[in-house]
């Protein structure tokens, strides 16, 4: 290097050049038989450097125009993605780069049209990588504030079917051993894929399989039935633990970078999925009495706000019983508390079989219990709640040698026959009843 400016120095080379042909040509006009007189003369030699120089200066400005032109585009593209890289560093925003200004036109088949595939590419691949962080970020902001399952999964299969370009897609998670399909779209929700060999496969080794052989599975768009060309199942893996599978089909192939993509989307949604069912099980166990597994007296209240609410609202009719467990204490005296708690998880099994489904079932205190029957007049919660008695007093609890057996007094109310002005009226006259109920000889309904 000269002057550390390669056209310039190119420009330097060609005009010496240029002199040094220039000089030399006249003894090659020699040796093709000109007339010394004519080449052995100032006049020609000073016409030979001329043009040597002249020539030197023409192929200058020819590399200046053509190659120069596509380094100049080079650079200016550079600093392009220079400032969106610097802009990114210092706001975290990506400034979307489109092919007309950030990409190379490729229009030579040498150093240079290898120079512009590799930049061009550089460009993708940096293109590719923002966009997987930014919706990676996007991601992980929309799942990070939702901890109910269900909204949890539909939140993240949207994302996800979106990212992909999947036609359809399915969240399936394993809930204490059983699988359940949580979200589903474009998918129809066929229980008949969680008995299938590659789900129970992916679940045990928690590697991500692909097939693209359609399998039996009903999928249909908005529009149109399509036929799936590549399915993939994703296990969702949180600490080696596989807590289920993302399902997704598409009518094209999955590319590499995609797959990638699904990982990195896959990887948030664990922790995600960990914390929701997490949340789940603690809002269980504040729900839940941890004895007999049944709703505990903080929680049925609420429910049975919420269900008398709606019977005013809708005008429908609401049962209401509260039972207790005649002579319990003597149970308790007589075997010790470890048996009593065996009474009281018996008594509320056999309620979840007397009972509706729908219906509703409380511990209340100490042996006392209550249900909620939405929909059910006085003539209905009579004939369940006759229906609870008679099973408890047929049932027995063996213990050594001895069976236990129990039976239970039940008042009843229903709305609107008992026209309550307030939740708290309801639970006073079954209250009543029961207590009638004791009075005049238990193992009764009243």
């Amino acid at each position: 290097m000269v002057t550390k400016k390669v056209f310039l120095d190119l420009c330097i080379f060609m005009m010496i050049l240029g002199i040094v042909v220039g000089f030399i040509f006249p003894f090659y006009a020699l040796l093709m038989g000109i007339p010394s007189s004519y080449v052995l003369t100032p006049k020609y030699f000073l016409s030979s450097i001329a043009a040597g120089v002249f020539v030197g200066i023409f192929n200058y400005v020819l590399a200046k125009v053509i190659v120069g032109k596509r380094v100049k585009v080079l650079a200016t593209r550079m600093n392009k993605i220079k400032d969106i890289i610097s802009e990114r560093n210092k706001s975290a925003i990506y400034i979307d780069c489109d092919d007309a200004n950030c990409t190379i036109d490729v229009d030579s088949e040498d150093e240079l049209g290898e120079a512009a595939i590799a930049f061009n590419a550089l460009v993708s691949s940096l293109a590719v990588s923002y966009k997987t962080e930014n919706s990676l970020k996007v991601f992980n902001k929309t799942i990070s504030s939702r901890l109910e399952l269900n909204i949890l999964c539909e939140t993240a299969l949207n994302q996800i079917v979106d990212h992909s370009d999947s036609a359809g897609g399915m969240i399936i998670v394993d809930q204490n051993g059983l699988l359940e399909i949580i979200s589903h779209r474009g998918i129809k929700e066929n229980k008949d894929i969680l008995n299938h060999e590659i789900i129970w496969r992916v679940l045990k080794t928690t590697k991500m399989e692909s097939i693209r052989l359609p399998l039996d599975i009903a999928i249909d768009g908005i529009l149109v039935t399509y036929q799936p060309k590549e399915i993939l199942f994703v296990p969702i893996v949180y600490k080696e633990l596989c807590l289920g599978i993302i399902l997704l089909a598409s009518t094209d192939t999955y590319s590499e970078q995609i797959k990638n993509d699904i990982q990195l989307l896959n990887s948030s949604f664990a922790l995600a999925l960990k914390n929701s069912l997490s949340y789940n099980q603690l809002q269980e166990l504040a729900a839940n009495d941890p004895l007999t597994n049944i709703f505990n007296r903080r929680f049925g209240m609420l429910r049975l706000e919420e269900e008398y609410n709606r019977s005013i609202r809708m005008n429908i009719p609401l049962g209401v019983f509260i039972a207790d467990i005649d002579f319990f204490k003597n149970v308790n005296d007589t075997y010790g508390h470890t048996v009593g708690d065996h009474v009281l998880i018996q008594i509320a099994r056999t309620a979840k079989q007397a009972l509706r489904e729908g219906d509703i079932f409380i511990r209340y205190g100490g042996e006392e219990f209550m249900a909620i029957l939405p929909g059910a007049s006085i003539q209905d919660i009579k004939l369940v709640a006759e229906r609870f008695r008679r099973m408890v007093q047929e049932s027995s609890l063996q213990h050594l040698n001895q069976e236990i057996k129990v039976t239970i007094s039940i008042g009843i109310t229903s709305f609107p026959e008992n026209d309550a002005s307030k939740m708290e009226d309801l639970i006073e006259t079954a209250d009543q009843a029961l207590y009638q109920a004791k009075e005049t000889g238990r193992n009764k309904v009243v």
